[in-house]
């Protein structure tokens, strides 16, 4: 049997290319080469792959059935992808997976009749099953962890899937299946971001997973979802297995460690740094913690072994924000000491704020960017997206942000996106108007040292509609009115 697993292509809204490792698809690839199966992973954002050549792939491979891993952001591609398959091929199956199927596995299956099946959570074993059940003419609802349409239209799920106990038990990624590593094209192991007083840093783009999860549940976040707020740990051993996999086979010396909670069990993390030491790896990594899931001792550890940047969610500098909307179980005095740490320890360090949460007020904006300058250094503002899953959609539906008929496999219609950003996803808007949302932004665009210049063209190249222009015009309105109102201000001071 022959299977082609594909990972749509961003749409072009979303600006830096991401040459991330698909690590879900990697995976996938190597439990179904133990199970005898023939595959070929196909990454459409990182090969560039047209439709017509995608076309061409299909009719010279002829895959038995087709695998797409979904995020939410790259739904409307996989709908284009399901398509040509059917259209080149015939009645095949093809599988979603990934985040997205596994939130709103109902809503894809309902509105798109080219997928057949969708995958729900972890696939390594749920995917092979169904393949060993289909080709012997079995009967999928057997097959724990799926959902699909009966004959009459209805979508069913089957049994939920237990999640893989033992991590250590999975094979490594298939990274010869990834153009970039059977290439061994080092240009796209890297990526270079701005920093401020820095200039360009070089980043990873070859990851590795050393736990899979997440135990808290964050209001605008879907992993407690996924994973069922249980976190899972891969063993330090093997995880520095991957590493020196990694650093031998493919001459790679810089990785992120894709993790939700790296720092979560203190002692394992240690662990991990340790055998970094120790066995001399000499690679630089760097990952996302959250600041009180970490020690000066153990940041401290982490730098010594080669850790040389971390991002962290803070989300807003308004502790009543983070305590009644957010819950995320973090004080603002705890993410100050923490970032103090950081500094005092050489990491470049990236945190992470949204605006435009549930009942935010203007106040509690002004607190967010006040906490930003008193981390100073670079920290992301992103307006409150909704995911699939999330108590923000949950909100979004009952207040009727998102409409009655609201599906997330059609272009979204709201004044509240912008063509340039998330690729047209919906924000939640709520208490603080959209037109003071963008205020916000452009103060904090100013205050990191961004511009309009590259960002408004940018835009601008990414209006496909009437609609689009509205959006972009309403915006630069916004930002023309601040800057006459920072003139009058300097005007103002002068004549006192």
């Amino acid at each position: 049997m022959r299977v082609l697993l594909l990972s749509p292509d961003l749409d072009r809204a979303v600006q830096r290319a991401d040459q991330r490792d698909k690590l879900g698809l990697l995976y996938l690839a190597s439990a179904l080469e133990q199970e005898n199966i023939q595959v070929r992973v196909l990454d459409r954002h990182l090969e560039q792959t047209g439709d017509s050549e995608l076309r061409e792939v299909l009719l010279a491979y002829r895959p038995a059935a087709v695998g797409v891993s979904i995020v939410t952001e790259t739904v409307p591609d996989a709908i284009t992808c399901a398509k040509l398959v059917k259209e080149s091929l015939g009645d095949i199956p093809v599988v979603a997976g990934g985040p997205h199927p596994t939130l709103a596995a109902e809503d894809l299956l309902a509105h798109v009749k080219e997928f057949d099946y969708c995958v729900m959570g972890e696939g390594e074993r749920a995917f092979p099953e169904l393949l060993e059940t289909l080709g012997r003419g079995g009967d999928v609802s057997a097959v724990d962890g799926l959902a699909y349409r009966r004959p009459d239209g209805e979508v069913v799920r089957t049994a939920p899937r237990e999640l893989i106990p033992e991590l250590d038990d999975v094979p490594f990624p298939a990274r010869d299946h990834s153009a970039k590593y059977s290439t061994r094209d080092k240009g796209l192991y890297y990526f270079q971001d701005r920093y401020p007083g820095r200039g360009p840093v070089k980043m990873s783009t070859c990851l590795i997973v050393s736990s899979r999860g997440c135990p808290f549940k964050c209001s605008f976040c879907a992993s407690s979802v996924l994973w069922r707020s249980r976190w899972r740990a891969r063993s330090p051993g093997n995880v520095i297995a991957e590493l020196e996999q990694l650093k031998r086979d493919y001459g790679v010396d810089m990785v992120e460690i894709s993790d939700d909670a790296f720092t979560l069990d203190k002692a394992r993390a240690e662990r991990i740094c340790d055998l970094m030491v120790t066995r001399k790896l000499d690679i630089r990594w760097n990952t996302h913690i959250r600041v009180d899931q970490v020690t000066y001792d153990l940041l401290k550890l982490m730098r010594k072994a080669g850790c040389y940047y971390v991002s962290y969610g803070v989300e807003s500098g308004s502790q009543r924000i983070l305590d009644e909307i957010v819950d995320k179980k973090l004080t603002v005095e705890r993410v100050v000491e923490a970032t103090r740490w950081l500094d005092e320890l050489g990491y470049l360090r990236h945190a992470n704020f949204m605006i435009s949460h549930p009942t935010e007020t203007r106040e509690d904006a002004r607190k967010t960017l006040e906490l930003m300058d008193r981390l100073g250094g670079k920290n992301n503002l992103g307006i409150t997206v909704i995911y699939p899953g999330t108590r923000v959609e949950k909100l979004a539906r009952e207040s009727g942000l998102l409409p009655e008929d609201f599906t997330w496999t059609r272009p979204v219609e709201s004044p509240y996106t912008l063509p340039s950003v998330k690729q047209g996803l919906p924000y939640f808007v709520d208490t603080l108007p959209w037109k003071e949302v963008c205020a916000f932004l452009f103060d904090w665009a100013s205050r990191q040292g961004y511009t309009l210049r590259g960002h408004g063209l940018r835009a601008l190249k990414n209006i496909n509609s009437v609609a689009d222009l509205r959006k972009a015009l309403f915006v630069l309105l916004v930002y023309l009115g601040r800057l006459s109102r920072q003139a009058f201000c300097v005007r103002k001071e002068k004549d006192v």
